[in-house]
């Protein structure tokens, strides 16, 4: 994969901002072409105790604090489009869990450099992490029989906004079909729904020069299988154009792919 532009910033405890000590607890990384933004937390607080010793810190609020972040960088992701919008997320931390201003970095493998970093500037088990839709994805998409009809890393120019879409993998039955990992997880997950509802319309009506006529194919995480909202962005999202499989759908994606999906031998690299 060819490089991409990103940056990073470290995650630090900082109990007295008047002494400016800081302990290093996490890491971000943040790469908008890949439409990639992710923190790796440490799993325990041995970091905070070793720098500043067994004071009276509220371990447990620390914690909050950590998960607090990543809760809110995942609702932010779909918001964070570019450097100065992180900055200004980085700039609005007010507690005890600060953010380092963003330094710039190459980016090719997002998952792995952000390991390498956590080990690099942090050290230590990393918190435990969910499986998330795009690790669910991607397991969906190793079958063998799907890959003579899978591309992989799909990069597209989103035409109403010019946005740069790294669409992890895409397949061909007529239409060019790009399949997109989003989550869908906020408190009003509509919001997400209608961004992609606007690019998926301008996607579906804009023929491109190589692979020809375009449909956006989104795979969706929610919060419970249950969850009624799931519903509500079905609706927003095909009335523009855009189909949805929720992250315990992809059997029903993996069957369409095998049924309608054209071998890329067929077309013209």
């Amino acid at each position: 994969m060819k490089p991409h532009k990103g940056w990073f910033s470290i995650v630090q405890f900082c109990p007295d901002p008047n002494r400016l000590e800081a302990a290093n607890i996490g890491v971000l990384l943040f790469c908008p072409s890949l439409d990639f933004l992710k923190v790796r937390m440490a799993s325990d607080n041995r970091r905070i105790t070793k720098f500043f010793g067994s004071k009276d810190f509220d371990l447990a609020m620390v914690n909050s604090f950590k998960r607090g972040l990543e809760e809110r960088l995942r609702r932010e992701q779909v918001r964070v489009l570019d450097c100065e919008q992180l900055v200004d997320f980085v700039d609005r931390r007010a507690n005890q869990i600060r953010i380092s201003p963003p330094r710039s970095i190459r980016v090719t493998e997002t998952e792995r450099q952000l390991d390498e970093l956590f080990a690099q500037l942090v050290g230590g088990q990393i918190g435990r992490r969910e499986t998330g839709v795009k690790d669910l994805l991607a397991k969906s998409m190793a079958q063998p029989a799907l890959k003579p009809k899978l591309y992989t890393s799909v990069p597209i120019t989103v035409p109403i906004d010019g946005r740069q879409l790294h669409v992890p993998y895409a397949f061909q039955n007529g239409r060019f079909n790009l399949i997109h990992p989003v989550r869908f997880q906020a408190e009003n997950p509509l919001q997400t729904a209608y961004r992609y509802a606007v690019e998926g319309d301008s996607i579906y009506e804009t023929e491109h020069e190589k692979f020809g006529k375009l449909r956006l194919l989104v795979v969706g995480s929610f919060r419970s299988k249950l969850d009624e909202n799931k519903q509500l962005v079905n609706r927003v999202l095909s009335n523009h154009h855009v189909t949805l499989f929720a992250a315990d759908e992809l059997d029903e994606l993996v069957d369409e792919i095998l049924v309608t999906g054209k071998n890329r031998s067929d077309y013209a690299e």
